[in-house]
């Protein structure tokens, strides 16, 4: 599903839960992963497929974000030069 506004295009990807599965417009693109196992919406795992930062979400016992651990990729000096 694609829109447009301002001069900006967004596309969003749904799986067969209609949950929100990648998120595309200029500059970026973010993709979201659920539970295989539970259908309560909770998001895994998001990665920013632009900077390639991986973020892990983790939720306590009444399904409230508890904690977010971020992974970023970092440039190694081959990445500098081009």
């Amino acid at each position: 599903m694609g829109m447009s506004y301002m001069r900006v295009t967004e596309t969003r990807q749904y799986n067969a839960r209609s949950q929100l599965t990648r998120m595309t417009m200029t500059g970026m693109d973010l993709g979201y992963v659920y539970s295989a196992t539970q259908n309560d919406g909770r998001i895994d795992r998001m990665k920013n497929w632009t900077t390639s930062e991986h973020v892990n979400y983790q939720y306590d016992s009444l399904r409230r974000l508890s904690a977010e651990v971020a992974r970023a990729r970092f440039r190694s000096t081959s990445d500098l030069r081009s």
